[in-house]
């Protein structure tokens, strides 16, 4: 038997049915089918969108000057006020000219506070210890000195209205045994347009009673205010006298020498240990010290 499914050696075919029609007689053209394709839809073409471009804002219109808002204006404005002021101190301090009036800057100096021992008591350990080893006895004294006036001016301090209305009665009452009137003329109109008249004198008593270095001068301003009244009284009551003329004479020149500073009295200072030795030394003299003080 033939072996016709190798194949190596071919298929024999010229024996199977419609072998012999040909390919035209298989395949008739007018049985073959044509399958159509569905027309597709025509796709509208839509125009490309334009790409969206991001918006530029126009260049802001500055505030003022350079400045772009109110805040920035107020501190560069602030901050050029500091630096011509800190320039015009400068200028001051350099040249003693403000540099913006074009005038001379009176310089105030405020006068430094005097040392005191009470509020710093280790600065008198410290001196004194100083001056015990340098072993200079008249200085370590003066120390000691100024801290016990200094003590003594801080306990006396409550009592010095009571003082001072003392030393004002014992003014009034020694010039009331010459002028009885004097008390009553101390309360009058008479006395306040003295003293409006004469401001110096005016200025005088009212340091002689408020301070207690002064105090003892109170006498003699009292009687200084009293005359001047006894003047200006004098003067209103004398008759005006018509003008005469006066022939002319040549007054010599004469120099006049001005008082010693050494010889003019001036109350003590007691920011020294001297002023407060004698004012305790004057308190002593007076009797004031043995008023009873409660």
């Amino acid at each position: 038997m033939a072996d016709t499914l190798n194949p190596s050696k071919g298929v024999d075919m010229s024996k199977a049915p419609g072998a012999d029609l040909s390919f035209s007689d298989l395949f008739s053209p007018e049985e073959t089918v044509y399958l159509e394709t569905p027309a597709q839809p025509a796709t509208e073409t839509l125009p490309a969108t334009p790409a969206v471009q991001p918006a530029v804002a126009p260049p802001a219109e500055p505030y003022v000057y350079t400045y772009k808002s109110r805040a920035e204006a107020e501190t560069g404005i602030a901050q050029k006020d500091a630096i011509i002021e800190k320039l015009r101190q400068e200028a001051i301090q350099r040249t003693g000219i403000d540099p913006v009036t074009n005038q001379p800057v009176v310089r105030s100096q405020t006068p430094a506070e005097p040392h005191s021992y009470l509020r710093d008591p280790k600065s008198l350990y410290v001196d004194l210890g100083n001056l015990h080893a340098s072993g200079d006895q008249e200085g370590w004294t003066r120390k000691l000195g100024e801290f016990v006036g200094e003590y003594v001016g801080q306990v006396l301090a409550p009592a010095a209205p009571l003082v001072l209305d003392s030393a004002k009665e014992r003014a009034i009452h020694g010039l009331e045994e010459k002028v009885p009137e004097f008390r009553k003329f101390l309360s009058s109109s008479e006395y306040k347009e003295t003293l409006d008249d004469l401001p110096k004198l005016k200025e005088a008593i009212g340091i002689a009673e408020s301070n207690l270095e002064a105090a003892t001068q109170l006498p003699e301003f009292y009687r200084l205010a009293y005359f001047a009244a006894q003047g200006r009284n004098a003067s209103k009551l004398q008759p005006a006298q018509p003008a005469v003329a006066q022939p002319r004479t040549t007054v010599p020149t004469t120099t006049v020498t001005p008082p010693n500073p050494a010889d003019v009295q001036k109350a003590p200072d007691m920011n020294t240990s001297e002023g407060r030795k004698a004012f305790i030394e004057s308190f002593k003299q007076r009797g004031l010290d043995k008023l009873p003080i409660r």
